[in-house]
């Protein structure tokens, strides 16, 4: 309307307790505590705090007041912040393959602390299962073009790029995630420029890696054996023609490599039982 003022754009403090007052409907008592704890990083030791506030009874004659949804405690608002900073980080370029194995085994912690303690109701009609925030880690790119293959300095020959055509196309149907994969084929290539270097350094690299790995896993309490059986049990859902790429170059996968292809191997496994 003619002289009305514009509105001036504000930023919402998601840490005021007005701010859970309005978004959650906590009491103004339950929004102060809510919004101190955020400002000092939650509560140590506290666990999952739900904070879920109690709707008060309906006065007599009269209708039951909205369902009130549950406030997600300062611990789980924390975490959820600390996620979504890694994956951040992640996508920026900010984090190497060895910063990426320690990150994402916390991310993953994160995740299920998310998952399981958000105290957030479902919407009418929602499955009440949450979501695993790791499938935005496990997430396949929209094109099999997006994955990006390491070459050496010599120009790919049309065949090898029509052979890596047909990968890649295998690799989407797989639903692979393309961080995964190009931190894989990445780490692989570097190990073949060193084994061609030498040769005879094979055994001993093999030996090495299964130290590691074993060591590894038995700090997540999952021994070598079936570490491997859950990979394979994953392996085989793939196209034939990746499985075959895989046992090409499994010789030259690092242990962290084969951490990814757990950790997909153990999201997806979840994802299928939900």
């Amino acid at each position: 309307m003619p002289g009305t003022a514009a509105q001036p754009t504000t930023t919402q403090d998601t840490s005021s307790p007005a701010y859970f007052e309005k978004t959650w409907g906590a009491t103004p008592e339950q929004a102060a505590s809510l919004s101190a704890q955020v400002a000092f990083g939650g509560p140590r030791g506290s666990g999952l705090a739900s904070h879920a506030p109690v709707s008060p009874a309906p006065p007599t004659g009269g209708s039951a007041p909205a369902a009130v949804p549950a406030t997600p405690g300062a611990v789980v608002l924390s975490a959820q912040a600390e996620f979504d900073q890694i994956m951040a980080d992640r996508r920026d370029g900010k984090t190497n393959n060895a910063q990426w194995h320690a990150a994402s085994a916390r991310a993953h912690t994160l995740a299920e602390l998310i998952a399981g303690g958000s105290g957030l109701a479902p919407a009418p009609g929602a499955s009440a299962s949450p979501v695993d925030p790791m499938a935005e880690v496990f997430a396949p790119p929209s094109s099999s073009s997006d994955y990006r293959f390491p070459y050496s300095e010599s120009t790919p020959t049309d065949e090898q790029i029509a052979t890596d055509r047909t990968i890649k196309d295998a690799m989407l149907a797989a639903q692979l995630p393309r961080s995964a994969v190009e931190s894989i084929l990445s780490d692989a290539a570097a190990a073949a420029r060193a084994l061609e270097a030498n040769p005879a350094s094979l055994q001993a690299r093999l030996d090495s890696n299964k130290a590691r790995m074993t060591e590894m896993w038995a700090r997540e309490g999952t021994d070598f054996e079936t570490a491997f059986h859950t990979i394979n049990q994953e392996v085989e859902r793939w196209p034939e023609i990746l499985q075959a790429h895989l046992y090409n170059i499994q010789h030259l996968i690092t242990p962290i490599g084969w951490d990814q292809l757990l950790q997909l191997s153990k999201f997806r496994n979840r994802t299928r039982a939900a």
